[in-house]
């Protein structure tokens, strides 16, 4: 009940706090320009919704953070938008949404669907990039919801107050600033594990690599005690902090301490997908290919939406010699996301090694279709091709 009262607070605290305002300063006119000029390209359409979002108007952000993960479903940020506009928003819904972390609560049950959804957005961005840029989170430092007046409720809040100004710090995008109140934070209470976790992200922001790793040993140390041993109550999942412990160790090139860490998350939690994935990239840059397809098909067999594992595992097959079953993971990622134009180019690449001249002209075609204006060399150079087969 404690892990869920201060969760519950936590909530509750930042959406009382008073802070900054998210503001972009390009014109509406500007960021739609954008979108109609590289219609493809997921950034254009992610500036827009947070366009969309400082000014506001809720509805639109989401459409247009969806148009953005529509091209790109592995960016992280327009999850996270989507995370905040939705508790922005309504007022209720957020108010359900901080009641679903106190098992006492009982839950409406026409939000129940939608509550899931809204945490499942912050997880993916999560697993995509532990290290996403935060500030969009602003707004949610101006929003109000119902608070308590429990006594249990007035001295966590107390308690509470070291920790909040480094969180809003960190919220905002002040980083270096959240690292120090957060130094301050532990100063006055070394079992703070909250401070530890926020004060481990801020400082793998700012690149202070060994002291983000410093704080997730210590939380990692703690969940390991039983609980008569420890007094410190763990909020966070232990998979979770191996897996964030292991990208911080791949940012620092740490890849034989990476890839133990994510082998140690999937120890702990067998189903979280983005541990194999990451394990896979730490191979590739070892040259252990074939280790490296493994974890990719692992990736697989838990998770088999998602369209940039396929393209990954048609590389590999690619890279074996093995065009067939290459060429079969690339249509499965067209399948899952047409705008894979790096899937679109290699499967008809493949099909013209393997002479299938119609196939590759499909997919040529598409790729002129779907690839965004960066790769405008490489457009004119098929269409090129294109024209002469004609």
């Amino acid at each position: 009940m404690a892990k869920k009262i201060l969760i519950l607070l936590l909530l509750v605290g930042l959406f009382q706090a008073c802070g900054p305002s998210l503001t972009v300063t390009a014109s509406l006119e500007e960021l739609n320009q954008a979108v109609q000029e590289d219609p493809n390209n997921p950034v254009p359409h992610f500036n827009l919704g947070l366009k969309y979002y400082s000014d506001k108007n809720f509805d639109e952000a989401i459409k247009n953070f969806d148009l953005a993960l529509e091209r790109d479903p592995n960016f992280a940020l327009p999850y996270f938008g989507k995370y905040c506009a939705e508790l922005v928003k309504d007022e209720n819904f957020r108010h359900q949404y901080v009641l679903s972390y106190d098992e006492e609560e009982e839950i409406e049950e026409e939000y129940k669907e939608k509550i899931e959804d809204v945490k499942n957005y912050y997880s993916k961005a999560f697993t995509i990039n532990p290290l996403f840029d935060f500030s969009m989170a602003t707004l949610l430092l101006q929003k109000k919801t119902h608070s308590r007046n429990s006594a249990e409720f007035e001295i966590l809040n107390e308690i509470y107050k070291l920790l909040l100004d480094g969180i809003r710090s960190y919220m905002v995008g002040h980083y270096e600033e959240a690292a120090k109140e957060l130094d301050y934070s532990i100063s006055r209470i070394p079992e703070y594990e909250r401070a530890y976790f926020w004060r481990s992200l801020a400082r793998a922001q700012i690149g202070q690599y060994d002291g983000a790793i410093a704080d997730l040993d210590t939380l990692i140390g703690w969940t390991h005690k039983t609980n008569e041993e420890n007094l410190v109550t763990i909020y966070y999942d232990v998979a979770e902090l191996y897996f964030l412990r292991g990208t911080i160790n791949i940012k620092r090139n740490n890849l034989k301490d990476a890839e133990a860490d994510m082998k140690t998350c999937l120890v702990e939690d067998l189903g979280f997908y983005p541990a194999h994935t990451q394990l896979s990239y730490i191979y590739q840059q070892q040259k252990k290919y074939q280790l490296a397809l493994a974890e990719i098909e692992a990736s697989i067999f838990v998770e088999n939406d998602d369209p940039q594992l396929y393209y990954n595992k048609g590389v590999f097959l690619a890279m074996f010699g093995k065009n067939a079953e290459a060429i079969e993971a690339y249509e499965k990622t067209i399948e899952l996301n047409k705008y894979n134009f790096k899937a679109l180019y290699n499967l008809a690449f493949l099909n013209e090694k393997i002479g299938e001249k119609e196939n590759a002209k499909k997919y040529y075609q598409m790729f002129t279709e779907f690839a965004p204006n960066s790769q405008e060399k490489m457009i004119a150079e098929v269409k090129l091709k294109l024209s002469n087969w004609n």
